[in-house]
């Protein structure tokens, strides 16, 4: 996978545009793990939504198995990452 410029702006209710992602650049191996890490708020559940092909992208490309995705709200996207990428989500408590 490689994803290229990724953008992502959301409209608050407020009228205001609030950037998710910022042209966002990485390519990933074809297999194993990865983990996104961050302050909250941060992107990562924005950038889980688009390489899911939950949500759409503003602009950028992304590129899954030698498919170039550029189209923000592909349905190719949708098709291809719903068959080729899981998630699992973990929530680890610290105890202090």
């Amino acid at each position: 996978m490689i994803v290229k410029d990724l953008t992502k702006t959301y409209r608050s209710k407020h009228e205001r545009d609030v950037v998710a992602l910022n042209n966002i650049s990485f390519s990933l191996l074809e297999t194993g793990l990865v983990f996104f890490v961050g302050k909250s708020g941060s992107g990562k559940s924005t950038l889980l939504n688009i390489l899911g092909g939950i949500d759409s992208f503003d602009k950028g490309s992304v590129s899954v198995f030698g498919n170039e995705l550029s189209k923000p709200s592909s349905k190719e996207l949708k098709k291809n990452c719903a068959q080729m990428i899981s998630f699992v989500f973990l929530r680890l408590l610290f105890a202090r």
